[in-house]
């Protein structure tokens, strides 16, 4: 009997003990830690990316060079690859096949795929607006922008952007490879 409430109290302690372990799996991350995302999000990047929006799927190279400021380049599906969308503070240029065409950025045309990943990132850039949680080894920032609310996941060992879901859109977008510029 002694022995058997040895190991249940063994067994007690040792779980109590091992209940912090998952401590970093969920929570907010720190002030410090907010402000680095922020500071990485504002950073050039450039990647690919293959977005799925109801029944379509897209593949794009996306390069931010400043906030703001994002080249969004079709490479698939075939009859788009090529198609460039290039956003800045206030207007959208679209050009295809030799082709351009300057929109403001409010323009129906413009409330596209690409238009939704370009403002989520610029949303979750910002330092107020959106929260951030942890999710195991990601960090998820939470926002809202015209299109609907996103969740953009990042990889918290180097805060590359991994996911990006607009679930009004139907819209999910990976990211690989990603990388900040110098």
């Amino acid at each position: 009997m002694k022995r058997s409430l040895r190991i249940i109290g063994a067994c007690l302690a040792l779980s109590l003990m091992l209940s912090g372990c998952g401590a970093g799996n969920g929570g907010q991350p720190s002030e410090n830690e907010q402000e680095k995302v922020s500071s990485s999000l504002n950073r050039g990047f450039d990647a690919k990316a293959t977005i799925k929006m109801g029944d379509i799927e897209a593949e794009a190279d996306i390069n931010r060079t400043k906030e703001g400021v994002c080249t969004v380049q079709l490479t698939s599906p075939k009859g788009l690859s090529g198609m460039t969308f290039s956003f800045d503070q206030e207007n959208v240029t679209v050009s295809y096949m030799g082709l351009s065409l300057e929109l403001d950025n409010n323009s129906v045309l413009t409330s596209s795929m690409t238009k939704a990943v370009v403002a989520s990132i610029n949303m979750a850039a910002e330092p107020h607006g959106v929260t951030m949680a942890l999710e195991g080894e990601a960090l998820v920032i939470k926002g809202t922008t015209e299109s609907g609310d996103f969740a953009l996941k990042l990889d918290r060992s180097n805060y590359s952007i991994l996911t990006l879901s607009i679930p009004n859109l139907d819209l999910e977008c990976n990211f690989n490879p990603f990388s900040y510029q110098e």
